[in-house]
């Protein structure tokens, strides 16, 4: 009995680890292209704000 269960305990808890592994790679992934395309954003804003700087100092 104490086994059956100890062993369903374990299944389960691996089953819950794997997913919680899987749903973490998820989320970091997102949050990656995220930060990717916020950065490009800031980038891409950046460059504007210089080169308009550039321009009006020319």
């Amino acid at each position: 009995m104490y086994v059956c269960v100890w062993k369903a305990f374990s299944q389960t808890r691996v089953f819950v680890l794997e997913i919680t592994i899987h749903l973490l790679q998820s989320a970091e992934r997102e949050l990656l292209t995220r930060l990717e395309e916020t950065l490009c954003f800031c980038m891409v804003s950046f460059k504007f704000k210089v080169a308009k700087w550039l321009y009006l100092f020319r």
